[in-house]
């Protein structure tokens, strides 16, 4: 991704954000990238430069945190219709619509959001690894991991070290064991590395050194190395510390009023987002890697098909960073499907 196609803009509450831009056909719509964690825009590479071949504009930012956007310390700027909003303020800056939001692991509950609170800014939706997530009302963390052990068999408990403080210094100083870690050349060690409670900490601390997968090329593993060993990943650990703490649930306790794009913090006890709102009524794509340990294609799916009438479902032969290790396969999947989103909105 040439860095000539990054542009910045600061946002209306004040946060300067680094995106990469390009322009395509004007008569398709333009792809709006969402990475996830601890990733930057430079993970769609794959995507991008497919896309870009077949004509598509695209827009991927570095999100807040990340890169060459702004990376404060304060949980609740992390809050999500925060985020939404300067992800609007981006195509803002664009002058585009005819917006297709795809999103991999964090992103996807950002994207979420957006579809909740700026529907009528997108014409559908994808979501890679983590399914749709329009709101965090009620979320609690010992109860999703009883219930996800239930589902799957094993306890998945990461979130524990990465909220934690001292994190971020922990995997500066023990890099090359976070690369193995994050990015395992086999996905399955993740139930005994990345999962269990305890595992991911310890294996850091004692420097282990576990096989790097090898779609982590060297220009790649500069890229890493920057953001992790060089710039911290102090800001980035905000995605999980605004649920883990109930920030996002809080922010999700704001109500939508009379204008769909308008949105408000209300009183505690107000739902956030109607019900009449959850449901998402425009096209929706869903792709899981089969080796996925930390959210396996059965427990996605079991969680939201009924909130997404129009949804179409890719599993992979692959781990939870699908787009780096089959991009043919989700490229080749994802081109399908926006063809038929662009054929509905024709009609």
């Amino acid at each position: 991704m040439d860095r000539a196609s990054y542009k910045e803009v600061v946002t209306k509450r004040g946060i300067k954000y680094s995106y990469y831009s390009s322009s395509g056909d004007a008569s398709k719509p333009t792809l709006l990238f969402v990475h996830g964690f601890p990733s930057t825009s430079y993970d769609w590479r794959n995507q991008v430069a497919f896309f870009n071949q077949e004509g598509y504009s695209i827009i991927a930012p570095d999100m807040l945190g990340y890169g060459g956007t702004d990376k404060p310390t304060q949980t609740a700027l992390y809050k999500h219709s925060a985020m939404c909003a300067d992800v609007i303020d981006i195509l803002d800056a664009e002058t585009v619509g005819n917006v297709i939001a795809i999103g991999h692991d964090w992103g996807a509950p950002l994207v979420s959001h957006l579809a909740v609170l700026y529907r009528e800014r997108f014409l559908a939706f994808a979501f890679l690894a983590v399914a749709y997530s329009p709101s965090f009302v009620g979320f609690n963390y010992e109860n999703v991991v009883a219930a996800v052990k239930q589902a799957i068999g094993y306890e998945v408990v990461y979130w524990r070290f990465f909220v934690e403080e001292g994190t971020d210094q922990i995997m500066k100083d023990h890099f090359e064991s976070t690369l193995g870690l994050i990015h395992p050349a086999d996905p399955s060690s993740w139930k005994e590395d990345l999962c269990a409670p305890g595992a991911p900490k310890a294996a850091l601390l004692a420097n282990k050194r576990m096989p790097v997968a090898s779609y982590i090329t060297p220009e790649a593993r500069l890229n890493l190395t920057d953001m992790i060993a060089k710039q911290g990943l102090g800001g980035a650990l905000n995605w999980y510390k605004v649920v883990f703490s109930g920030l996002a649930a809080e922010d999700d306790q704001g109500e939508i009023t009379a204008s769909p794009l308008s949105y408000r913090t209300s009183s505690a006890n107000e739902l956030a987002i109607p019900p009449e709102r959850l449901p998402l009524p425009l096209p929706v794509f869903f792709a899981s890697g089969k080796q996925d340990c930390i959210n396996p294609p059965a427990l996605a799916l079991g969680r939201w098909t009924q909130l997404c009438p129009d949804l179409t479902v890719k599993e992979v032969d692959a781990g939870h960073w699908l787009q780096l290790e089959a991009p043919d396969v989700v490229n080749t999947a994802l081109k399908q499907w926006i063809k038929t989103v662009e054929n509905k909105a024709k009609l």
